[in-house]
């Protein structure tokens, strides 16, 4: 009591089977709420739809978490995600090579546009992005007999399947071209 209960991905309380315990821990939470007011405070947290029917699960849940309540938090946006990217990099001791540099705004807009919004892990998926390529750069300079900027990260370490987003984005609609 007088402390705070963060339940992050509430939703997979509810998404067991018959004999899974998430159901009987949702009603044992709520039953504390109820006989506890005011000494301790519950916060769920989640993607927005996956939340919607968490609370849709139990008739209860709503009256509890009202929508008055609420607070949606955007996904950053790409300049911020490049900003972390960045600073992993310094983090780091790891250094970006001109061209690939002159690519990160373009890679971050594409990714962030193409972004799965159900999904997407914001700063944890830029430090993902970073760890994988880092290993890309690590089997990189092994591979070469001359790794004189082996703490360098290059176009080679961005994986494959997400290269297409260093092209410059091309516009959706036309007031984006103007």
């Amino acid at each position: 009591m007088g402390g705070i209960l963060f339940v992050d991905e509430a939703y997979r309380l509810t998404e067991g089977g018959e004999n899974d315990f998430g159901k009987e821990a949702v009603e044992t939470i709520m039953e504390a709420m109820e006989n506890h007011k005011g000494e301790f405070a519950v916060i769920i947290a989640g993607y927005p739809q996956r939340i919607t029917d968490f609370l849709k699960s139990n008739p209860g849940l709503p009256r509890r978490f009202s929508v008055q309540n609420t607070l949606t938090i955007p996904d950053y946006d790409p300049q911020t995600l490049q900003l972390i990217f960045e600073q992993q990099i310094t983090k780091q001791k790891r250094q970006v090579d001109q061209t690939l540099q002159e690519k990160l705004p373009d890679f971050f807009a594409n990714w962030y546009a193409e972004r799965n919004e159900e999904s997407f892990g914001n700063a944890g998926d830029v430090l993902s992005l970073y760890a994988e390529m880092d290993q890309h750069r690590a089997t990189r300079v092994r591979n070469q007999s001359d790794n004189g900027n082996r703490f360098t990260l290059t176009m080679d370490d961005v994986p494959e399947r997400l290269r297409h987003h260093l092209n410059p984005r091309q516009p959706d609609n036309l007031d984006d071209i103007l």
